[in-house]
């Protein structure tokens, strides 16, 4: 069924709100002075958590048929390793081996020496990063990320599960 006009549609498909709440994080992280004090502007503002911080031990990008697709490994100073899965975006996290958040939910990376995120391609071997994920219900989000369509072939390309994480 297709709306009546482009309105209806965008209230449809939308991730309503997700400008202001952006919005709102900017502000906050450029009013934080310093970089630990910038990542705890992000936790409270996002309501999202730092599942763990370490430094980069694997860093494997590589552009594939238009998408970018990279595996990157961490340890922290606990001994704890993560592992982050991305195509274009963040897609899954395993610390332990085991899977502590999956897409929908908002996985970002961020440099702890200057508390702000990074793009896959800034990520190397020898930093220290903090790695922050949202419950993908305590942002806003597009009706579309929950599209079960989609996640066979996403499946396919990461190697990976995300259908039984998601789709619980």
């Amino acid at each position: 069924e297709q709306p009546a006009d482009g309105l209806s549609h965008a209230r449809a498909r939308a991730a309503l709100g997700a400008i202001t709440c952006a919005l709102e994080l900017g502000h906050a992280m450029r009013s934080a002075d310093g970089a630990r004090a910038k990542l705890s502007a992000v936790v409270q503002v996002t309501g999202g958590e730092m599942m763990i911080e370490g430094e980069v031990t694997v860093a494997s990008l590589r552009t594939d048929g238009g998408f970018d697709h990279a595996q990157y490994s961490l340890t922290s100073s606990d001994g704890r390793e993560a592992k982050l899965y991305l195509m274009n975006e963040f897609m899954a996290m395993d610390i332990a081996d085991k899977r502590v958040t999956t897409f929908p939910d908002t996985i970002s990376v961020f440099d702890t020496v200057t508390g702000l995120p990074l793009k896959s391609g800034e990520i190397n071997v020898g930093m220290s990063v903090a790695v922050l994920v949202v419950p993908y219900r305590k942002l806003p989000v597009s009706r579309g990320v929950l599209d079960k369509s989609a996640y066979p072939e996403l499946e396919v390309a990461l190697g990976i599960e995300l259908m039984r994480y998601v789709f619980v």
